[in-house]
């Protein structure tokens, strides 16, 4: 999505009549689709933000002053984009050969490793399996090249590099929104050796706040904590209290989305309540504290550390919105 740039306004537009297309409203290869068609139009610069089934455009100031002209313009685009968006998912998310999946969206599905298999322009059946020997997850096309992650142009994602640390898999290269870590460096944000600590069962909150410290670049212990708290639990308030004691030079922030913080590297505990629903799906988090390090756009799914299981989780951010599990998220700005 294009930001507001100095020189144009913003204009919001309810497209209830295309509501065919709110599922793909956090689908990063529809928002690519969507910008890149944005740039053919001379009035139009792109999309400002998506709320539901809301959109806010971004227009030049010499934009139409009829609203109807103005209108014509957005139904084209979005026209456009559900013939040629759409359409690729005829059957299946992925391509099929007579309706090959393009290079853009193969690279959208394949940066979270989400590629499940199918039909490329350009390069054929591309099969889930024969992309299991890269390293660093599945490859990216560059032009007409395959490209391995960890480099500049390919950033491994920030829940792909715990994963690969965790498995002793992590050789170096660069992370999305942190550069280039070593092989040795196994938390971002860090600058030391240090790695995220394990804990005991039901001291699930310490090891969420002394992984945060370790984020954060600052030495905490689970004693220190433990004091704190007088115990292993402690109220929703009494987190955000706690938080502010251990990290006073860091401050509170405020996103209306959890994925702009990320990107801004912010430090983000996830406190998930009522979660009965889905504690039995395989790595999906019961209640609890997490450390949130990454957001999958591809499966609508916020990547954390569980300091009990030591393993990478899964938040369902669809469950979130449509009130099944009740998440409290805890955002510290570095």
């Amino acid at each position: 999505m294009k930001k507001k740039i100095s020189g144009t306004r913003s204009f919001y537009n309810a497209c209830n009549h295309l509501s065919e297309l709110t599922g793909y409203y956090s689908n990063e290869a529809f928002l690519n689709k969507l910008s890149s068609l944005c740039d053919n139009y001379q009035y139009v610069l792109g999309v400002e933000k998506i709320e539901g089934s809301n959109i806010t455009w971004v227009f030049k100031k010499s934009d139409p002053t009829n609203n109807t002209e103005r209108y014509a313009y957005i139904t084209s685009i979005l026209d456009q984009v559900i013939t040629n968006f759409l359409n690729m998912y005829e059957g299946g998310i992925y391509g099929t050969s007579s309706n090959s999946a393009s290079i853009e969206l193969y690279n959208a599905f394949a940066k979270y490793d989400e590629w499940p298999g199918g039909y490329v322009q350009g390069y054929g059946y591309v099969s889930k399996e024969s992309l299991n020997s890269f390293a660093y997850g599945q490859p990216m096309i560059m032009g007409t090249s395959w490209v391995y992650k960890g480099i500049s142009q390919v950033p491994v994602t920030e829940g792909k590099f715990y994963e690969l640390v965790l498995n002793s898999q992590w050789h170096g290269g660069i992370v999305d929104n942190y550069g280039y870590m070593e092989e040795y460096q196994q938390v971002l944000g860090s600058t030391g050796i240090e790695q995220l600590v394990q804990v005991y069962s039901g001291y699930g909150t310490i090891g969420a706040v002394v992984n945060a410290g370790l984020m954060l670049n600052q030495s905490l212990s689970q004693s220190q904590v433990y004091d704190y708290m007088n115990g292993t639990t402690i109220s929703d308030d009494g987190l955000q209290q706690l938080l502010q004691h251990f990290f006073p030079n860091s401050s509170p922030a405020m996103y209306d989305d959890i994925e702009d913080a990320l990107d801004d590297q912010s430090v983000i505990i996830a406190r998930v309540n009522n979660n009965s629903y889905i504690s039995n799906i395989p790595n999906h988090v019961a209640d609890g504290d997490y450390n949130v390090v990454d957001y999958n756009p591809v499966k609508h799914r916020y990547v954390c550390f569980d300091s009990v299981s030591k393993q990478i989780k899964v938040i369902d951010k669809d469950m979130i919105d449509n009130g099944t599990i009740s998440v409290r998220f805890y955002i510290i700005a570095r």
